[in-house]
């Protein structure tokens, strides 16, 4: 079926293969359909599936129209550069377990309607990824939760005025990487994981964001009076803890922390952590 895939549905345009057995070979048989836009994977039956740059290359030069990738199922790295992006119409581009350089930075810029990029679950070979990206007025989503970046980058940030999602890793979060958040103006979402350090003032900094309204904190260390600023977000209406490294003490500041005042305004709170 996937081999005649072209002939059976010639005009088709968006296609959800999530949950099915696909892997390398069947996508390069979506090539067949010229009028595709979207092709979506987001869990694949079988474990270990790679998809490779030769198939990605294949799909969007005889899919010009193509606008959405979603191959967050293909769990194996298969993808080690993004050329196959150079001047594509891409918006939606959500990948995993890739490696990337510096050059995949480039790349990304010269796909200039780009809106959102998730690649978490990939690794940057540097830490200076966002210095080498351009200026891109359309991005509204960044997620990177899994590629470190360095604290000197965070000023890079201006790049995106639009940026309303942002996800990522640090060993180190300081003042001055959350004054560059606090100038994302549009920040809606943010979430931070598997920071070392995330400093008092970076937080002081991070919690005048007047738009963000989802904060998510994963595999962290906060203290009590972290906490207390965090419930100074004026427009926070879900706080995700996971997986924090926390005391008993910090834990019975947890229950002091005044989120119940707000409960009533529909903010929801929670927590996962380990057994300390």
């Amino acid at each position: 079926m996937w081999s005649n895939i072209g002939l059976i549905c010639p005009n088709i345009q968006h296609i959800n293969l999530t949950n099915s057995y696909a892997n390398d070979q069947n996508i390069s048989a979506l090539a067949k359909c010229k009028n595709l836009e979207s092709v979506l994977v987001r869990r694949v039956r079988l474990p270990f599936q790679f998809i490779s740059n030769e198939t990605l290359t294949l799909l969007f030069d005889s899919c010009p129209q193509l606008h959405t990738l979603d191959l967050r199922g293909f769990t194996a790295s298969g993808i080690t550069t993004l050329d196959f992006l150079k001047d594509r119409k891409i918006r939606i581009l959500k990948l995993r377990s890739a490696l990337f350089t510096d050059q995949e930075a480039v790349y990304l810029g010269q796909c200039t309607k780009l809106q959102q990029i998730s690649i978490n679950g990939s690794f940057l070979l540097t830490d200076q990824f966002l210095n080498v990206m351009p200026r891109m007025e359309e991005l509204k989503m960044l997620e990177m939760t899994t590629a470190k970046i360095s604290k000197t980058c965070f000023h890079n940030l201006e790049k995106f005025p639009r940026l309303q999602s942002l996800s990522f890793t640090t060993d180190e979060l300081d003042a001055c990487s959350g004054e560059a958040l606090y100038k994302c103006l549009n920040l809606r979402k943010l979430r931070l994981a598997h920071i070392r350090e995330i400093k008092e003032d970076a937080l002081e900094w991070i919690c005048k964001c007047s738009e963000l309204s989802k904060l998510i904190i994963n595999n962290c260390n906060l203290t009590p009076a972290m906490l207390s600023t965090i419930a100074k977000l004026p427009k926070l209406q879900k706080l995700d803890l996971d997986h924090l490294t926390l005391n008993e003490n910090t834990l019975k500041a947890l229950e002091k922390v005044p989120f119940k005042k707000r409960v009533e305004n529909g903010l929801r709170v929670s927590w996962h952590h380990p057994l300390v």
